[in-house]
């Protein structure tokens, strides 16, 4: 009975080994390796969006709105950096 069993270990340490090392190959690239943040293409693309999405509350120069702690007339806080 020790014997099939130790076979039956075996076999299954072999499968799981075998099922990590293909899930690895599976694996994304990490969004740093595609984007590469320090070429400039990047960050133009990035600041891009930036003046089309966020800049019309947060300012051009992220600086946010002035006073942003102090609730306005429907209770919300202006947006912030």
């Amino acid at each position: 009975m020790m014997i099939i069993n130790s076979h039956f270990l075996r076999r299954l340490l072999l499968l799981i080994g075998i099922a990590t090392m293909a899930q690895s190959f599976t694996q994304p690239a990490s969004a740093e390796a595609l984007l590469k943040p320090d070429e400039k293409t990047t960050m133009e693309f990035g600041s891009n969006i930036y003046q089309e999405q966020c800049a019309s509350c947060h300012g051009n120069n992220l600086k946010g709105q002035l006073d942003w702690q102090t609730p306005d007339a429907n209770g919300l806080l202006p947006a912030a950096l």
